[in-house]
């Protein structure tokens, strides 16, 4: 109703501070939150994750030659 009202999100703690003090919680995915509080989308979370990727795919070994299907 007042458009001059001011509150103050903290999405790490997960709580609007509302003009009278009063902190109230508030639920929110825990990954979109940690894209939120990183500065990225979905993609850039995964290009985030390059080192974690290829440590995994170097252990194991390939179930599928994708560049050579015809083989």
């Amino acid at each position: 109703e007042d458009p001059d009202m001011q509150l103050s999100i903290n999405l790490e703690a997960q709580t609007v501070t509302l003009p009278d003090g009063r902190a109230v919680q508030f639920p929110i995915d825990g990954f979109a939150r940690r894209c939120l509080l990183d500065g990225v989308d979905q993609l850039g979370f995964l290009m985030n994750m390059g080192d974690p990727i290829a440590q995994f795919e170097g252990s194991h070994a390939a179930r599928v030659d994708t560049l050579h299907p015809n083989t």
